[in-house]
């Protein structure tokens, strides 16, 4: 009964402007009738109001006494004094209270940003379906960098031979002359953009579905497809203004007009990375390969995605995969002598390049968190120690000790929603600089793919703010 008691009174808070209206509406009613009956009995209209509202009652004692029933009046004039007063001292000692908020700001932007960094490389599961089951295979060969890509006569061999794999789809970066829209290139001008050259089962694989339009259809992955293409949603909207009739339109390259047969969602932004700026477009990958690079094995263009089978591990495809390599190694000596395929989850390659970095930016920021922790409390109690007079004050004209609590724990909470604000505001762009900043041991900055998405996770937020207010 108290726990619905309070309920009441809580829902009545959360939802003051619609229970405000409701009132209002009752009242207007209740003064409509009385003024229809006034009215009835012969009495003129301005009469028959004022009678009414005399009939009716004070409205505004009326309008209190409903409050009081709901029993939120007290409460709702309890917060806006203690706000007040709360907001008062807080500016009443403005260095202190500015020290306070900066401390905060600065800890909540270095330690949403960190953490935001580190959930998006290593936590958060990559933006495919069944992403822990996709893997990539790649040439390993002994050097500074042993992960190589694929040559194309190794996707019919890697598919036909490794039974761990139930799909086998790969993808090469491509590069494009777009004619501004048109084939005539001297009248429109034209711009270079990167792209992906894909293989049949490739948006399939990854979960893929068109925007607008429809995806390759198995004719066109064919040797003299048509010539067709899919766009990124960037490249839709920076453009082509978000055009709705772009599907069946043409645009000009080198290789001549390719028709526009769909545009990808937003949150697909490709696989593979681009040498600079996004992956703007997608073509079959016979397009892209003629007929003497599809049977080339030094030519090392291709990245494969793989999904594991049921039941099937990394360890059982890795020994399938060296089974291969072995008797490739004999057909092929000059290929693949001190080679052999290897397999990893899809991300590893570039997760492995960012873990340590990331960690250590993470536990820079958490260092800075704990500092500038021990900084606040610190001023905190001096600002304690500096309102003793005025708490003794209070006490004195009858305060009790937790209106006291309560106004402390107010200002307190006035500076960490300051400062978890100012915070907020600063991490985007301190995460861009993470990002940016050389972190590795090579002084590199992390090398991050374009399907990784960043934003400042609301939950750490709130986690960083409840730090320092406990604190």
């Amino acid at each position: 009964m108290i726990f619905q008691k309070w309920r009441a009174r809580f829902d009545a808070i959360r939802h003051k402007k619609r229970k405000e209206a409701e009132l209002d509406e009752e009242i207007r009613f209740h003064l409509d009738e009385e003024t229809e009956e006034q009215l009835a009995s012969g009495a003129p209209p301005a009469t028959a109001h004022l009678a009414a509202r005399k009939d009716f009652g004070n409205v505004t004692q009326i309008r209190e006494a409903t409050r009081e029933a709901w029993g939120v009046a007290w409460m709702d004039g309890a917060f806006r004094s203690l706000a007040k007063h709360a907001a008062r001292n807080v500016l009443r000692s403005k260095r202190l209270s500015f020290t306070a908020v900066l401390c905060i700001a600065v800890a909540m932007a270095a330690t949403s940003a960190a953490v935001t960094l580190v959930s998006a490389t290593l936590w958060r599961p990559l933006p495919f379906e069944d992403a822990e089951r996709l893997a990539r295979v790649w040439l390993d060969e002994p050097g500074e960098d042993p992960r190589i890509e694929l040559a194309y006569p190794e996707l019919r061999e890697l598919r036909d031979n490794v039974s761990n794999f139930d799909a086998f789809e790969a993808a090469g970066r491509t590069r494009f002359q777009f004619h501004a829209g048109s084939s005539n290139r001297e009248a429109r001008g034209s711009r270079r953009v990167e792209g992906e050259a894909v293989t049949s089962g490739y948006f399939a694989l990854l979960g893929v579905e068109p925007l607008l339009g429809r995806l390759f259809s198995d004719a066109e992955h064919r040797e003299g497809g048509e010539r067709v293409l899919l766009l990124s949603y960037q490249t839709w909207g920076a453009y082509h203004d978000f055009d709705p009739d772009i599907v069946g339109q043409h645009i000009g390259t080198q290789d001549g007009a390719y028709e526009v047969v769909g545009v990808l969602p937003e949150t697909f932004p490709g696989s593979v990375d681009a040498d600079s700026g996004d992956i703007e477009f997608w073509i079959p990958i016979l397009r892209y390969l003629d007929v003497d690079a599809r049977e080339r094995r030094d030519l090392r263009i291709v990245w494969s995605v793989a999904h594991l089978a049921p039941g099937a591990t990394l360890a059982s495809a890795e020994a399938e995969l060296k089974s291969l390599s072995t008797r490739l190694e004999e057909l092929f000596p000059e290929s693949y002598e001190g080679r052999a395929f290897t397999v990893e989850p899809l991300a590893e390659n570039w997760r492995s390049q960012v873990r340590r970095g990331s960690y250590l930016l993470l536990a820079a920021a958490l260092l800075v968190l704990i500092v500038a922790a021990a900084n606040v409390a610190v001023l905190l109690l001096a600002r304690s120690i500096d309102h003793r007079r005025q708490w003794a004050v209070r006490l004195a004209l009858g305060a009790g000790r937790r209106d006291v609590a309560l106004l402390a724990t107010a200002e307190t909470a006035i500076l960490v929603g300051a400062g978890s604000a100012l915070g907020l505001v600063a991490g985007p762009p301190l995460l861009r600089a993470l990002l940016s900043s050389p972190v590795n041991g090579d002084g590199s900055a992390l090398d991050i793919p374009v399907f990784v998405h960043f934003s400042i996770d609301p939950v750490v937020a709130a986690a960083c703010g409840l730090f320092f207010f406990a604190v």
